[in-house]
C-alpha cells in the first residue's frame, strides 16, 4: 500500500494511508471526535462532511500518533457496503527521547497540532 506525505513542513513526518477501520487494538483516543466542516463562498451555512478523531499508541521504542479521519454518513450512504468501513489516516512516530513525558506507560498530553 502506498503512502503520500503531506507537502507542511508541520506534517513532513506524517505517512498518510487508507485502511479498514478497526475498533480493537492499543490506540488510545485522546479528547472527543472533531466535525470537520465544508463551506461553500459566503453562504452562512456550513455542511459537517466528516470527522478527525486523535489517537496515540505508547511503545517501549516510541510514541506513535495518529489522525483518523472519517467521511460522514451521507456521504458513505452512496458506496457499496464492503466500502463503508474505509478512513483516511495520518500517522507518525515520536522517539522516547523526543516524547514529552518520562514513563512510556503515562499517557501523553493531548498535541495541539492539526492536519
Amino acid at each position: 500500500m502506498g503512502d503520500l506525505q503531506s507537502g507542511s513542513d508541520d506534517d513532513y513526518s506524517y505517512r498518510y494511508f487508507i485502511t479498514k477501520k478497526n475498533n480493537n487494538g492499543t490506540w488510545k483516543q485522546q479528547g472527543e471526535e472533531i466535525p470537520i466542516f465544508f463551506k461553500i463562498g459566503n453562504v452562512s451555512t456550513a455542511h459537517v462532511i466528516g470527522t478527525k478523531k486523535k489517537m496515540h499508541h505508547v511503545h517501549e521504542f516510541g510514541h506513535w500518533i495518529m489522525k483518523q479521519y472519517e467521511l460522514s454518513p451521507v456521504f458513505l450512504s452512496k458506496f457499496d457496503e464492503d466500502r463503508k468501513d474505509y478512513v483516511l489516516c495520518a500517522m507518525k512516530r515520536e522517539y522516547i527521547d523526543e516524547c514529552s513525558f518520562d514513563d512510556p506507560q503515562r499517557e501523553p498530553e493531548p498535541a495541539d497540532e492539526d492536519v
